[in-house]
């Protein structure tokens, strides 16, 4: 993100809406904050994608987690689920 802290990474997923709104294809934005995201640090194979052998840190959403008023429900983080302190 070249425009932290200006824009602050907790908007991601509303500039994702947006991008997706303007025309990216929806799967293409998912893969923009998850497996690509990984492969440009170099972490992707460890983390970006649900498989086998892979640290399983997942956030359920409420709805779509493009969505303006979609919220999180649960987060697992390395197999554990989190209690959400929200």
């Amino acid at each position: 993100m070249s425009d932290h802290p200006v824009i602050t990474l907790d908007t991601t997923l509303a500039q994702t809406g947006l991008f997706v709104k303007a025309g990216l294809d929806y799967l293409e934005a998912l893969k923009a904050n998850t497996i690509n995201a990984a492969k440009i640090v170099g972490l992707d194979h460890i983390v970006g994608s649900i498989k086998e052998g892979k640290d399983a840190d997942i956030v359920i959403y409420s709805k779509d987690p493009l969505s303006y008023d979609s919220h999180v429900l649960l987060v697992i983080l390395n197999g554990k689920v989190e209690v959400n302190k929200l």
